[in-house]
């Protein structure tokens, strides 16, 4: 065999050892994709369990306690809560504050979730509109709103504004339809 023909076949075996590789690569990078799929759903899955026991702490205070569920009504129906109950009701907003902060923390922790900005304007529109449509709750709000952080603080008053809740008249509620508990 002559120097060029061990050549030509190195050459050849040097190709197969390239498309080799590149099959390799290809079948490393498919895996890679499966693998971050399903990391992407158990973070996410992570994420919803955290703050279905979160919510389970607040929820579960509402449904257990008649007081609780009581200003619960009160606050969603737009009305001003009984003296006797304003430290109840400040309970349940500072639990309620920091849910909705924990949410921004769970969030920010989980990369996976697309869109998460329009999720989570979505979840603070919808719970500011049953927590904040009190004269009582924007009280405690305006009272209160410097013991949490920026972020949550940015977001619930971006809600107030795009739904236009002031400490004005009472906003009317609809009382069809069933309502998101995110």
């Amino acid at each position: 065999m002559s120097i060029l023909e061990l050549g030509a076949l190195g050459e050849f075996i040097g190709s197969v050892a390239v498309l080799i590789t590149l099959v390799y690569l290809a079948y490393q990078t498919h895996q890679n994709g499966m693998l971050l799929a399903q990391q992407a759903k158990a973070q996410t899955a992570t994420m919803v369990q955290a703050n279905m026991g979160l919510w389970h702490s607040l929820y579960g205070k509402i449904l257990e306690s008649p007081a609780a569920a009581r200003i619960f009504k009160t606050i969603r129906s737009g009305e001003e809560v009984p003296e006797e109950d304003t430290e109840r009701l400040g309970a349940l907003l500072v639990m309620w504050v920091l849910n909705m902060e924990n949410l921004l923390f769970q969030s920010e922790l989980n990369p996976f979730v697309e869109e998460m900005d329009a999720v989570l304007q979505r979840i603070f529109s919808d719970n500011v509109s049953m927590f904040m449509s009190s004269p009582s709750s924007l009280d405690w709000w305006e009272s209160n709103r410097g013991i949490f952080g920026p972020e949550v603080v940015a977001r619930i008053d971006s809600a107030l504004a795009a739904q236009a809740i002031s400490q004005g008249p009472a906003p009317t509620h609809s009382t069809g339809g069933s309502r998101d508990f995110v």
